[in-house]
């Protein structure tokens, strides 16, 4: 599986709990492979560490994200 993304790509955030941050665009840190949602189908999935403005976000799965229009 290869990722979507790479190390200082610019994503959007298309699903977030907190529905303000839904369509901020943060940096993707690092790039990781996991295991989500088992019994939902999902098996091997990338997962990229997120920052907004140099905070830290936390751990996004790929299908939260869509690549920012800045990226080639």
């Amino acid at each position: 599986m290869e990722a979507k993304f790479k190390k200082g790509d610019n994503a959007v955030i298309n699903n977030h709990p907190n529905s303000e941050m839904i369509g901020k665009t943060v940096l993707i840190e690092v790039v990781g492979h996991a295991k989500f949602k088992e019994g939902a189908g999902f098996e091997d999935q990338a997962v990229y560490r997120v920052s907004l403005n140099g905070k830290n976000l936390g751990w996004a799965p790929e299908e939260d994200l869509s690549i920012h229009s800045g990226n080639f």
